[in-house]
């Protein structure tokens, strides 16, 4: 499989310059050894079940260390009703829609806040007890994501819920997503229309996240984007609990629900900063400062495209159409 993944990084066919294959392959192996391995698992059970101790609609089973070894994995019994079993979920009278926004809002809370996700999120790792209360089950495939990762995340989760194709740019550059090399115009107009579509759209009209992951990447494909494998797993999540979702509810929009845990965010966020007005200033200027020095590609760009209108006369068309124009109004 390494092979293959060499083999798939040097071809520009399968958008080698654009994909992180190595890299895909060894998350893959890593998260593959972690998995039949029953004392990792514990640990990531033990994790996770800190991570949710303040959500009281999250369970965790509780891992039994005292009975378990490399290749024996004792958990707390905790039963549950499938996510997908969807007459045993309506005969006991459970909403569907808050299960499919629960089990979404659990997901941000992984991404966004504590960096440790659970990556196999498939329904038979979902179930729903008596209280509605989601319960987590297999723990050894897993994926975390890095403080200094999981802060540019969050403002590209805000960047994006505000339409910002720039700062959505400078958060892909810092993950390492793209390469600030070459026309980077081209890709910001690319971004910004990305962003107008996604996010311009009433949630009956909304792409699925599949749909948005094939446009993100047919973009990267002439553009000088290179998602990390991480990514990989977090969008096969979310595209696994999307379809979970509208199995659940009909009228279910990832839109829709993040966009209001996007905002209880921001102002968690905005809470959690130290409280001075002399910090937030300075680090409203390190922003504009860092938006200024983005900036610069653009105004040079913007030059050289006005000199190659001058070389191809096109602004010389534009002012011969005005001549006629004032010639007409006299």
């Amino acid at each position: 499989m390494k092979i293959v993944a060499e083999y798939l990084q040097r071809s520009e066919s399968f958008g080698g310059p654009t994909k992180d294959w190595v890299g895909i392959y060894e998350e893959c192996a890593k998260i593959l050894y972690q998995e039949i391995d029953y004392i990792n698992e514990g640990k990531n059970a033990d994790r996770f079940r800190r991570d949710f101790r303040n959500v009281k609609w999250v369970r965790v089973p509780m891992v039994f260390w005292d009975y378990t070894a490399m290749k024996v994995l004792t958990l707390e019994y905790v039963p549950g009703v499938k996510i997908n079993e969807l007459d045993q979920l309506d005969s006991r009278g459970f909403s569907r829609s808050q299960i499919s926004s629960r089990a979404i809002e659990a997901y941000l809370i992984q991404i966004l806040r504590t960096g440790f996700f659970h990556a196999d999120p498939h329904p038979g790792n979902l179930a729903v007890d008596t209280d509605q209360a989601l319960i987590y089950y297999d723990f050894g495939m897993m994926g975390e994501i890095k403080p200094f990762t999981r802060e540019r995340l969050l403002e590209l989760f805000y960047a994006v819920y505000e339409k910002d194709a720039r700062k959505v740019m400078q958060c892909l550059i810092d993950l390492g997503a793209l390469q600030p090399t070459g026309d980077l115009s081209s890709v910001r107009r690319s971004v910004q229309f990305f962003l107008d579509n996604l996010l311009g759209q009433t949630p009956d009209q909304q792409q699925t996240l599949s749909a948005i992951g094939e446009d993100l990447f047919s973009i990267a494909q002439d553009q000088p984007f290179r998602f990390p494998s991480t990514f990989t797993f977090v969008i096969r999540a979310f595209s696994t609990l999307e379809g979970i979702g509208y199995i659940l509810d009909p009228d279910f929009s990832f839109v829709k629900i993040a966009a209001p845990y996007a905002q209880e965010l921001l102002d968690i966020r905005q809470k959690q900063r130290p409280g001075t007005q002399l910090v937030e200033q300075i680090r409203k200027q390190a922003n504009d400062a860092r938006s200024s020095t983005m900036s610069m590609p653009y105004r040079v760009q913007r030059i050289e495209e006005f000199v190659q209108q001058l070389e191809s006369g096109d602004l010389k068309l534009r002012v011969r159409v005005l001549e006629v124009i004032l010639n007409l109004d006299e």
